[in-house]
């Protein structure tokens, strides 16, 4: 028999990936979500189109509801006090005085092994939450705060605010699999909850909101994002199928190694097999996970090859355009990682 340790209540955490209407949060709730935590910014240069209406319809639903960021600044002290007040300014919009503000940081967040460089960038930027009168969270996920941060420094500073991920591969929070640290506030256990292919987490202290009225600040609903059409040089975007469709896969053609970097090629992307060209369309490797036919992240990230299913990890921006097609750059890598799509594919 399985056994399930007490927890305080399960959560969400939901970007540009998931929908934003009342519907679906209420679905969240009545499969027993207790709260739901919306991305709001990225960088200095990204802010979610849905963050709006996911935090008001969250709140509509009966979900606390709170924010996060996902970090690039690595282990720079001034780039993390930029994207902490870029990331203030937009959560003070949608978010209370009093709610929870998590930082995100991850793989496109790190400086190497500096571990001491990175942890001072986070506590900054944490500090920096809190000054402002918000609670800061640190969401990381167990071998990267293992290989990136000092987490002791870190934990000292910020006791019982870390948000672990670590995936035991079972529908609930299993604890003999726990990716334990010190200062555990809350598990992400699963990128899979009740099936709905998006990220669950159990708390396992009490949800610190500084005030029981830490609640979203009311706003009309905004209008859908703009689509592919409207999009220019300059907007930040990823491709996929349609606006509101994460749960279709992109498929690899074949893939070749081009100049000492392995790249998978999808036509219907590039515009047909005819016009696709190595050098203009290929996909670099590092800019995206594989998954099975259901979106779901592989174990094995190394087995790329023709027929592989995969989806993005990270953001592009648009730096040129013509004939349909638009140039794009990813957040998490240089200019040399880009490569020319269609523009009608990028959301």
């Amino acid at each position: 028999m399985e056994v399930r340790p007490m927890t305080k209540f399960e959560f969400n955490d939901v970007a540009n990936y998931q929908p934003d209407t009342l519907a679906y949060f209420q679905g969240l709730k009545a499969k027993g979500s207790g709260a739901a935590i919306v991305k709001i910014t990225q960088g200095t240069g990204y802010i979610n189109p849905k963050a709006t209406n996911q935090v008001n319809h969250a709140d509509q639903a009966g979900l606390k509801t709170a924010g996060y960021h996902y970090a690039m600044f690595g282990g720079n002290v001034a780039n993390a006090h930029a994207e902490a007040k870029y990331f203030l300014t937009h959560a003070k919009a949608r978010l209370a005085n009093g709610s929870i503000l998590a930082l995100d940081y991850e793989d496109a967040a790190t400086t190497g092994t500096n571990k001491n460089a990175n942890a001072n960038a986070i506590i900054a930027f944490m500090q920096d939450v809190k000054n402002a009168g918000f609670i800061p969270w640190f969401y990381t996920g167990k071998y990267f705060i293992n290989a990136h941060v000092n987490h002791v420094a870190v934990n000292k500073a910020f006791p019982n605010a870390t948000w672990i991920a670590g995936y035991p591969g079972t529908s609930y929070p299993d604890f003999n699999y726990f990716p334990s640290v010190d200062g555990v506030i809350a598990w992400q256990y699963t990128n899979n909850w009740k099936s709905l292919g998006l990220d669950g987490s159990t708390l396992l202290l009490d949800w610190p909101e500084g005030s029981t009225t830490a609640k979203p600040v009311a706003k009309t609903a905004t209008k859908p994002a703009p689509t592919s059409k409207t999009l220019g040089i300059g907007a930040h975007v990823q491709p996929r199928w349609a606006a509101n469709d994460q749960s279709r896969v992109w498929q690899f053609d074949t893939i070749k190694q081009v100049n000492g970097m392995w790249q998978g090629a999808e036509y219907l992307e590039a515009g047909g097999a005819s016009t696709f060209s190595w050098t203009d369309n290929g996909i670099p490797l590092a800019l995206v996970d594989l998954t099975d036919k259901n979106g779901k992240k592989l174990s094995n990230q190394n087995n790329a090859g023709k027929g592989s299913y995969f989806k993005y990890n990270t953001y592009f921006k648009i730096t040129k355009q013509g004939n349909g097609m638009s140039f794009i750059v990813p957040d998490s890598k240089g200019a040399g990682y880009g490569f020319w799509v269609l523009t009608k594919y990028l959301y």
